[in-house]
């Protein structure tokens, strides 16, 4: 038995615990009775001796060892229950899973049908939308080539002329004819093309109406049969027309003269013509009172403003008289001299920032009437070379950034600048501080001095300051390289 089942075999280490105690113990103690024991005790003249041998440790050793059996074998038969009992439960909820009914069924098809409605709703949207436009620009193209070949004009005014006017596609290609007979009509009064389609609801206006307005303003005014009409007064909708036209009217017998374009004309000394292209895209040299207007153009001249200056920016008679007065109050206070319109009419954040840099420039026309005196003793120099800086660099002939160029030659000068090397590259007097700043302490990272590099690195352009940097750079590594000059950089210096 112990040779079958020895102790240090792989078939002993398969066995239980107890009946590898058994094995083991028992021969030792009771010898082949063990094995000998019949299956009746009472028959077994031996069975007395074999319980008293069992009566003491031994028996409780063997029933410790049977009973832990017992509970290993209950353990494994709970956790196979457990496990079947899992799984059945599982198999039993995929079974309990209820089927599609039919109602359930019916839903999901109108699902369905709904989406696929939805989607061919867009898709035929989409297609006429895309066809609406095709339509469009070809209809928009039709018209551009018939008018086109009606003016002999380009095509950027006609299209505008036809982006401000949808109508006049439609009519151009429902109605040729109709827009050929009133263009035509319109170049008979002496209309320019350009001038057409910059009013192209001209063209759209109906035939009586248009012929209606021009007898009217024929009527009312003898200026306009000795001179070009404006399309801005024709093109005036015809419930103000007659108003404005008797206004004009009234307004000449009262002030004693033949027009407020004849006035104006003489006031700001252009043509009548000029006045009159001016009235197309200002409408309120139209609809404004003569008083009105007459206040506003004798105040203007009488601050100094030139009066081609107004009739070229006719804009500023659109603003009070009480307005003006105040702006150039403030503009005569601050020092300019020549008043232009657009200051006038311009934002307040701009009209302080024109009144900023226009003090600055006072005060140094106050303190160097010429800009080279300015020059001349700040960088120490003589008039000939002074001429020759403001020739190579005619940015510095302006006044309007006085403060900066003296504060930057200051810099210029405590970072060991001479005036001679400033003189060499003034275009360093169009950088600002931070720019110059920027390539000082550059230098100064590398471990080199002001003195050690040319002054031409600090006023190249941009490329060349990446070609001359690099250059310091590869001088920083190798002390045998030499910060040279190159001959691209000096011939920009």
């Amino acid at each position: 038995m112990l040779s079958l089942f020895g102790s240090h075999s792989k078939n002993f280490k398969r066995l239980p615990r107890v009946v590898k105690t058994a094995v083991v113990v028992l021969p030792s103690i009771t010898g082949s009775l063990l094995f000998s024991t019949p299956p009746y005790p009472s028959k077994c003249s031996s069975w007395p001796l074999f319980t008293t041998l069992f009566e003491g440790s031994l028996w409780n050793i063997l029933i410790d060892e049977i009973s832990f059996v017992d509970e290993a074998l209950i353990a494994a038969n709970k956790r196979r229950e457990t496990a079947i009992l899992q799984r059945e439960k599982e198999e039993h909820c995929a079974l309990s899973i209820p089927e599609p009914d039919a109602i359930s069924i019916l839903s999901q098809g109108i699902n369905q049908a709904q989406r696929v409605n939805i989607v061919q709703k867009r898709e035929y949207r989409a297609t006429y939308e895309e066809n609406t436009v095709l339509k469009e620009l070809e209809s928009m193209m039709l018209a551009k080539k018939y008018l086109e070949s009606l003016s002999g004009l380009a095509e950027r005014p006609i299209i505008k002329a036809l982006k401000k006017t949808p109508n006049l596609v439609t009519v151009c290609v429902q109605q040729p004819e109709v827009v050929a007979k009133r263009f035509n009509r319109l170049k008979d009064e002496d209309f320019e093309p350009e001038e057409i389609f910059k009013f192209a609801k001209l063209l759209t206006a109906e035939s009586d109406l248009l012929e209606k307005r021009l007898s009217m303003i024929t009527k009312q005014f003898n200026d306009f049969s000795t001179m070009r009409m404006t399309a801005g007064i024709l093109g005036i909708d015809t419930s103000l027309l007659p108003r404005y036209l008797m206004k004009w009217k009234r307004e000449a017998d009262i002030h004693r003269i033949k027009s407020r374009v004849h006035w104006l004309s003489e006031e700001l000394e252009v043509t009548k013509q000029d006045v009159m292209d001016q009235m197309d895209s200002k409408p309120f040299l139209i609809s404004f009172g003569f008083g009105v207007l007459k206040g506003k153009v004798l105040l203007l001249k009488d601050f100094g403003l030139n009066p081609s200056d107004i009739c070229a920016d006719p804009w500023v008679l659109g603003h009070t008289e009480l307005n003006l007065t105040e702006r150039i109050n403030i503009l005569k206070k601050s020092g300019v001299q020549k008043i232009k319109p657009w200051q006038l009419r311009c934002s307040v954040k701009n009209l302080r920032r024109f009144i900023a840099t226009s003090s600055a420039a006072y005060q140094a026309r106050s303190l160097y009437p010429d800009l080279r005196e300015y020059f001349k003793e700040k960088l120490s120099t003589d008039e000939t070379t002074i001429d020759i800086m403001l020739e190579k660099i005619p940015q510095l002939n302006q006044y309007t950034s006085f403060e900066k160029t003296d504060e930057l030659i200051d810099f210029l000068y405590e970072q060991g600048f001479t005036s001679n090397q400033i003189l060499s590259g003034p275009k360093i007097l169009t950088f600002s501080i931070e720019n110059i700043r920027e390539r000082i302490a550059h230098i100064r990272r590398l471990g080199y001095d002001i003195s050690d590099v040319p002054k031409y690195y600090f006023f190249s352009d941009t490329y060349h300051f990446k070609r001359l940097r690099e250059r310091i750079q590869a001088a920083a590594m190798d002390p045998s390289l030499k910060i040279g000059k190159s001959r691209r950089s000096s011939s920009y210096a």
